[in-house]
């Protein structure tokens, strides 16, 4: 049975967390703009159960593609997938 090395996916939580902010400079400023006068810094609750530090803000949708503000033009599958 193969056993999971905890320090090590530990560690890949932290650098893909860092990883994650280092990426999206422009939804955290967003996110901390939000929290002034928002609860929780966005709009709907469920929203400060995002998987990293804060949610990216989207500048643009069309289906199931959006395209965020730091503009990676990426899906929401793809954000998802990369979230868990």
């Amino acid at each position: 049975m193969m056993t999971i090395d905890r320090k090590k996916l530990e560690k890949l939580q932290r650098r893909e967390a860092k990883r994650f902010i280092v990426e999206h400079p422009r939804s955290a400023a967003l996110f901390a703009k939000g929290k002034e006068s928002l609860l929780g810094g966005v709009p709907m609750n469920w929203m400060t159960k995002w998987a990293g530090a804060f949610p990216v803000f989207v500048q643009h949708a069309k289906g199931a593609h959006f395209t965020d503000v730091e503009d990676t033009g990426t899906s929401i599958c793809a954000l998802v997938i990369r979230a868990r």
